[in-house]
């Protein structure tokens, strides 16, 4: 019996050294989760800090650029949508970008993209400029006056896109 304790403590900690350290499981499912999401916008200010309430997003400040982060813990790769609204969620809202994130890519736990505001109604975002350009889109639909108030919105999901998490952050633009 003790023999048996013995090799089944060794069994187990030859499992347990085998993991790097590095990897967490956001949960027991291992269902990602989104734990933070920020706005820079195009005056420089973040929503990270307490007085930011609403980013400003104007095409002629910066040419119009701004930045989303977000922070995630996920153990699989995970599904991140970047999107606006007239509400803070994503049914009804206009994507402005969709990447894959997890190890081996671009953004893992935490992530940036670079988007781009346009004086004639458009905006778009992604890794760098040309993928800002790529995914433009017409945001018109959503505009009814200047400036008007709008919700950035990001989600992540698992790769089947069954679980979900989203946060919004309120936008004006200019």
């Amino acid at each position: 019996m003790q023999r048996f304790t013995y090799v089944l403590l060794l069994i187990l900690c030859a499992v347990f050294s085998a993991c790097d350290g590095y990897t967490t499981v956001s949960s027991a499912s291992g269902e990602p989760q989104l734990q933070q999401f920020h706005v820079v916008d195009s005056y420089g200010y973040s929503t990270d800090d307490r007085y930011v309430s609403s980013s400003a997003i104007d095409p002629y400040v910066n040419d119009g650029l701004f930045e989303v982060y977000w922070y995630a813990r996920s153990f699989y790769d995970y599904w991140v949508t970047v999107s606006i609204n007239r509400y803070d969620h994503l049914a009804g809202g206009i994507i402005l970008s969709e990447e894959l994130c997890g190890y081996d890519y671009s953004c893992d736990y935490d992530g940036m993209q670079l988007c781009e505001y346009n004086s004639d109604g458009t905006m778009g975002c992604g890794a760098d400029l040309s993928e800002v350009h790529y995914n433009t889109v017409s945001i018109d639909p959503l505009l009814h006056r200047y400036p008007d108030y709008l919700y950035l919105n990001i989600e992540i999901c698992d790769d089947s896109g069954w679980s979900c998490e989203t946060l919004s952050r309120p936008v004006t633009l200019y």
